[in-house]
């Protein structure tokens, strides 16, 4: 458990593993982002075996908002870019030095996390190989045909103004939703009802995994923290007049690609794994995505939305071959 703050103090909080080789033989390196309401230790039963069988050094953190991380401080309609969840991703592949000795990196990311590493993948000036997006939150979608106009400046204009309005609405609902979180968050049965439902299989649910979820009640401000980070995915940190403004560009011209296109379009491996008695997202939307993107895909059987946790051992055998055949052997025939 490690901290990149100041002297290892506060900031991003992040489990590491290492294969169990000297530090300059690492292969690849893999970053996890774990799904809204969940930490790190999601992928924690996993970490280790991943490692060792590719000679990765992995690292999974805790999203803004989210574990042990430390909840940046805003005032009243202040700045939430600290609550950006890609501009941490950019901040730990940084600060850790990932891809440093010319390694490739593999994002990582589950529900909400998958989305992250989605689009941090389809970033011009992204610095990963791949990406494996385990039951990824993410609908499947193309441009309209089309070129910009009025009507679609309209358009955009009266959903930025909702979104607008609805981050509002929590902000002015703080106190109430803040005290429904709590009464919630501080039960164990609260825990152990929503990951029943995650899961094919209930009685998989071990108490080390229900505390890794509730670990982040623990943390001073965690309930306005999730908060701020809801409306930071929002808005993207915009306020209504850049909402506006950005809803004015968007509609005056041909529609940009959707992340399904841009991920298409990136020539870069992706490997989509899914449960099929998913309850939260249907394993039918991967299998759309996947072929949409061109990734490979897995559906395990008897298995819920937590594949990394409720079949630990088939994923990392997974993850491990897909990173070994389709990441480290580019890397190492184009070098």
């Amino acid at each position: 458990s490690k901290f990149l703050g100041e002297g290892g103090k506060g900031g991003i909080h992040y489990i590491e593993t290492m294969p169990g080789v000297a530090h300059e033989d690492v292969r690849v390196s893999i970053v996890c982002l774990h799904g809204f309401g969940a930490s790190s230790g999601s992928f924690r039963t996993s970490m280790q075996a991943i490692s060792d069988k590719c000679q990765a050094r992995l690292v999974a953190i805790d999203m803004p908002g989210f574990g042990l991380t430390e909840r940046p401080k805003t005032g009243l309609g202040g700045s939430l870019e600290g609550y950006n969840a890609m501009q941490s991703l950019d901040q730990v592949i940084e600060k850790l030095e990932l891809g440093a000795v010319g390694e490739p990196i593999v994002v990582v990311g589950h529900s909400l996390g998958g989305l992250v590493a989605a689009s941090y993948l389809a970033k011009n000036d992204t610095k990963a190989s791949g990406a494996v997006l385990l039951a990824p939150a993410i609908v499947p979608s193309v441009r309209r045909p089309g070129s910009g106009g009025m009507g679609r400046v309209l358009a955009a204009s009266v959903t930025a103004i909702c979104v607008y309005s609805l981050q509002l609405t929590l902000l002015l609902l703080r106190p109430l939703i803040t005290l429904i979180l709590r009464l919630c968050v501080y039960r164990k049965a609260f825990w152990e009802t929503g990951l029943a439902s995650a899961y094919h299989d209930p009685s998989k649910v071990t108490p080390q995994t229900l505390v890794a979820y509730r670990q982040a009640s623990r943390v001073k401000g965690w309930d306005v923290g999730l908060l701020r980070f809801a409306r930071f995915r929002m808005t993207g940190g915009l306020g209504l007049f850049g909402l506006l403004k950005r809803a004015f560009e968007h509609g005056r011209h041909e529609a940009s690609p959707t992340l399904t296109e841009k991920l298409a379009a990136s020539g870069k491996s992706v490997l989509i794994v899914h449960g099929k008695s998913d309850r939260v997202i249907p394993a039918r939307n991967s299998q759309s995505l996947s072929q949409a993107v061109g990734g490979d895909y897995v559906e395990y059987d008897a298995c819920g939305h937590n594949p990394m946790e409720e079949c630990d051992e088939r994923y990392a055998e997974d993850v491990s071959r897909f990173v070994k055949e389709k990441i480290v052997k580019a890397s190492q025939a184009s070098s």
